[in-house]
């Protein structure tokens, strides 16, 4: 995987099971060439998410893409154009 760049700090409070803040560091990579299509990964160490069990797959974004805010704080064409640049800039 390469790093492009870092597109910023996203900050969300939890109020469940105990008020809890955390931030997310969020970047742009480019993955491999064999990167799987999806894949799932389990929580490791001592936090409150230990054992849950993330999914991760590939979606190519759209202008009608859409996620929830607090999850897509940069997954917007002003933070990544280039992701978007084959739907703002459709070829003729």
């Amino acid at each position: 995987m390469r790093l492009i760049r870092k597109l910023g700090v996203a900050g969300s409070c939890w109020l469940q099971p105990r008020k809890l803040i955390s931030q997310r560091h969020c970047f742009l990579l480019e993955a491999a060439d064999d990167t799987l299509d999806n894949w799932q990964h389990v929580a490791q160490g001592d936090g409150i998410d230990l054992g849950m069990v993330f999914s991760y797959f590939w979606l190519r974004p759209t202008l009608d893409f859409a996620i929830s805010h607090d999850l897509g704080w940069f997954l917007y064409p002003n933070h990544i154009p280039e992701l978007y640049q084959s739907v703002l800039m459709p070829h003729s």
